[in-house]
């Protein structure tokens, strides 16, 4: 049988609903966004730290073990 030859009742739906393939751009565009800038402030030299008080965190976790003091 063809797909169009199916009863409605058989026919294929989408697994993801309007609103998640909304979410699912809106996540992607922001990631992409977020990429880009990181790029941008790479090149153009800019120390990420002073416009974000929580990014050190990327680059190190303070433990018992050590510290991430400058």
């Amino acid at each position: 049988m063809e797909r169009d030859d199916l009863p409605p009742s058989a026919q294929v739906t989408s697994k993801y609903k309007a609103y998640q393939r909304v979410l699912w751009v809106i996540a992607l565009l922001l990631l992409m966004a977020g990429f880009a800038s990181s790029l941008v402030m790479l090149f153009r030299g800019v120390n990420g730290n002073d416009h974000c008080h929580w990014c050190r965190y990327l680059n190190c976790v303070p433990t018992s073990r050590w510290s991430c003091e400058d």
